[in-house]
């Protein structure tokens, strides 16, 4: 063997025990080409995936901000339903009231905003320019007390008058003998049984004239007593503000994993 072989012999055995120990194995080409192209996928993804998460995060709070606003709304649609199932029970009441009065001769019920009116005919009570009762204004208070006294409203008991002046009567005016009817009526149907603390009276004279179709006055049925049962009216209240929900923290970031695969 020539001598200047020996040198590159050496060389090359030297090189393969050195790789040989360093257990290095060449990639083939298309194999390291696969995994250029699989880093770049991945470096696109992640900036991808950087790129939607505060739009992500936004959508998430727009979600919130609709369900809280059809959490209020439901609470909305709740509160007048309820509403309106009360003002279904007041009617009802109202209808019960009229039905339970009805029936008396010289006893009119009509609704007002404050509840029903029992409308008592005011010669059935009492004599002209008098406020005594009448054994007939006795009878019929007699029939109003036993429909009244079961029940819990306050009751507002009311005189009035004609527009005829007093004449021949002790009374000073209207006003004066409106309010000793009111009163009357008031000590009869405590007799019956009805609380006194539940009622109180009012003298109106002849302010609250009732006037016929033609626009006349209708002394006939001006000349009455009133008796309001304030009823309770049902009322729409608006639905309490949801409680804002707290603003979640956001996650610590976590160091970003590497998907690089070093070939060995």
């Amino acid at each position: 063997m020539r001598a200047g072989v020996w040198p590159v012999c050496v060389m090359v055995v030297v090189l393969g025990i050195a790789v040989q120990g360093c257990n290095y194995k060449l990639v083939p080409r298309a194999d390291y080409e696969r995994y250029l192209a699989l880093e770049e996928l991945n470096n696109k993804q992640a900036g991808i995936i950087a790129e939607l998460r505060p739009k992500v995060e936004n959508l998430e709070k727009v979600r919130e901000n609709l369900q809280n606003t059809v959490d209020a709304q439901l609470m909305v649609m709740k509160s007048y339903q309820g509403a309106l199932d009360k003002m279904k029970g007041y009617q009802e009441y109202l209808a019960q009231m009229r039905r339970d009065v009805g029936d008396i001769p010289g006893v009119t019920a009509r609704d007002t905003a404050r509840g029903p009116v029992l409308e008592l005919e005011g010669d059935v009570l009492f004599d002209s320019g008098r406020h005594t009762l009448k054994p007939s204004g006795k009878e019929l208070l007699d029939k109003v007390a036993a429909r009244l006294k079961d029940r819990s409203e306050m009751i507002i008991i009311s005189g009035h008058t004609d527009p005829d002046p007093i004449r021949h009567s002790p009374y000073q005016n209207n006003m004066h003998l409106s309010a000793m009817r009111a009163l009357s009526v008031w000590e009869y149907l405590a007799s019956k049984g009805i609380p006194p603390h539940r009622m109180s009276i009012a003298g109106y004279g002849d302010s609250e004239l009732i006037k016929k179709s033609d626009g006349t006055v209708d002394k006939a049925r001006s000349r009455r007593a009133e008796i309001l049962v304030v009823a309770a009216a049902p009322t729409v209240v608006g639905p309490a503000k949801p409680e804002p929900k707290p603003e979640p923290k956001p996650a610590p970031k976590a160091a970003p994993k590497s998907d690089t695969v070093i070939p060995k």
